[in-house]
């Protein structure tokens, strides 16, 4: 049987009339040890440079149950959390010889559940998820495939597992403090997805700020993350009858920058008006008028994730969700 060109071990092995595990032995270093003759191992050796052999990544991982590719599954890329989490993850999972496989959701469950049956038809080693899951139902599916996963930035509800996410009630509680120490009292809440924890402790942290001074929110409103909900929900707080809020609380830097675009093209900011975001840009620094932020760690975010991962795929024990402070920064 004449290989034109070879593409498998099997073709290697056929051409130099040898064993397929001499081939793998040869291509992975271990003739020496496993006592190959010189001569076989140069047959070998001269036959895969001659034709610029490899062997199929996803072949071999299915050989060894590892393509030592991980799965992460972020809400949106365009989002500079996300891409910052991305990156780290990626930084540090390179060193130990693993590469990333991307998805967003679009903070869309229906999506996210597509994005995980690609990603697990793939044969990646795992997953690490921000979810916008409501139950258990899809962690289920992914853990009968036999593959670990970590959360991070968000935990959904009646799910043990790996997770790793910033301390926002604590962050939320010393922004919204700040506005207070400012004067502000009439302070407005603008939110995303009501059902994902970052959502809600953000929420939580930001009325217990103003609990002891007796204060109340001026209004609460959410959509979701994107910019456009943040200028739709602006237009909501404009029109409506009731006083002009004196300070805007966003509980994300893609709703400020929506609430700003629709101020811009409407009446523009009040004077002495009081904002604060969570998240941080260094267009932030660039504005005229002061933006209190809070930073979150995107660096340590990713690094945990991924030794979590690492930890997860070793068997080791779940651990209590990982919190990780939060810088907050005054302008």
């Amino acid at each position: 049987m004449k290989i034109k060109t070879p593409s498998t071990l099997a073709d290697i092995a056929r051409l130099a009339g040898v064993s397929k595990t001499a081939v793998s032995l040869v291509i992975n270093h271990k003739a020496q040890a496993n006592r190959l003759s010189p001569r076989t191992v140069e047959k070998i050796r001269r036959l895969v440079k001659q034709h610029n052999f490899a062997p199929s990544q996803f072949a071999r991982g299915f050989r060894l149950r590892s393509t030592r590719t991980v799965g992460l599954v972020v809400s949106d890329l365009t989002n500079r959390f996300s891409s910052l989490v991305a990156q780290s993850v990626e930084a540090t999972a390179r060193p130990h010889g693993f590469h990333l496989v991307i998805g967003s959701t679009q903070d869309d469950p229906g999506r996210e559940k597509e994005v995980v049956r690609t990603l697990l038809a793939q044969s990646v080693d795992g997953l690490i998820l921000s979810s916008v899951q409501t139950d258990g139902r899809l962690h289920r599916q992914i853990v009968s495939h036999g593959r670990p996963v970590v959360y991070y930035d968000r935990l959904v509800p009646g799910v043990r597992a790996p997770a790793v996410a910033t301390d926002n009630y604590a962050a939320a509680q010393g922004l919204a403090r700040h506005l207070l120490s400012r004067g502000f009292q009439r302070i407005a809440f603008i939110g995303g997805l009501a059902h994902v924890s970052t959502e809600q402790e953000r929420l939580a942290g930001f009325k217990d700020a103003l609990r002891p001074s007796g204060l109340k929110p001026a209004c609460i409103l959410a959509a979701d993350f994107s910019i456009a909900a943040g200028a739709a929900l602006a237009g909501r707080l404009l029109q409506d009858k009731k006083p002009l809020p004196d300070a805007v609380f966003t509980a994300s830097f893609t709703l400020l920058e929506g609430f700003l675009s629709h101020l811009k093209k409407s009446r523009g900011l009040p004077p002495a008006f009081g904002l604060a975001t969570f998240d941080d840009h260094p267009l932030l620094d660039l504005l005229p008028f002061p933006v209190a932020s809070v930073q979150q760690d995107c660096e340590k975010m990713g690094q945990e994730a991924f030794r979590l991962f690492l930890a997860s795929r070793e068997g080791k024990k779940t651990p209590p969700p990982v919190r990780l402070p939060a810088e907050l920064i005054i302008r």
